[in-house]
């Protein structure tokens, strides 16, 4: 698990995604993408909304002013106008930066950025919470153990409205609180937890970008 000055660095690396080179490529997670359904000439309004970084953090969001696609880091409400170069490529007009939509079953459902960063498209706010029953998130409890390192073991329980994470090896606790009814997040230490759970296999709980844990018990 990351301390809280990696924790930091995490995102100062997240906030600076779209200027520089700092961050690598992963592997996109498993929250539900916006239904709004696109035409063979997509409309600009299809783009618009928030959009994920690999570490679960760091999010762009995408708004239509007049007849302009803007792209605004919601980190620091940051905007770069876009120009449209195809029907889902795009560059800042200042900086030249590209952006090129993702297309699914006539859906918009990502976006790569500096040709290798690739962002999803999720249908929430990422500065909002919603209130969950306990019933629906006690199937997120139990032990969990780091796949990478099996030495390393936590525990979640409900508790105070979301989720209690417990550090086994330090016994420290960390308090979620859901924004969707399988992502969480403890906003004192930007620290991101989300769970996927597919047919016959156990629950896997992500933190971060690449930190998976499987439940045990």
């Amino acid at each position: 698990m990351k301390t809280k000055n990696t924790v930091k660095l995490s995102v100062l690396i997240g906030s600076a995604l779209l200027f520089c080179n700092s961050l690598h490529a992963s592997s996109q997670p498993n929250h539900p993408t916006s239904s709004i359904s696109v035409a063979d000439s997509t409309p600009l309004s299809a783009f618009e909304g928030f959009y994920q970084f690999p570490n679960q953090v760091a999010y762009i969001e995408f708004i239509v002013e007049g007849d302009e696609l803007i792209a605004k880091q919601t980190w620091d409400s940051r905007q770069y106008k876009l120009k449209r170069n195809a029907d889902l490529n795009f560059t800042s007009v200042d900086e030249g930066y590209v952006i090129e939509f993702h297309l699914s079953n006539k859906m918009i459902v990502g976006a790569k950025i500096l040709n290798r960063v690739e962002l999803v498209k999720v249908d929430f706010n990422p500065d909002a919470y919603i209130r969950l029953d306990d019933g629906a998130m006690r199937k997120y409890e139990g032990k969990y153990e780091l796949t990478r390192n099996k030495e390393m073991h936590l525990e979640l329980r409900v508790k105070d409205g979301g989720l209690s994470l417990k550090q086994l090896w330090d016994n420290k606790e960390i308090q979620f609180s859901p924004k969707t009814a399988n992502f969480f997040y403890n906003d004192e230490l930007t620290f991101p937890i989300s769970f996927e759970e597919k047919e016959n296999q156990k629950m896997q709980m992500r933190a971060f970008e690449n930190d998976v844990w499987l439940r045990i018990n």
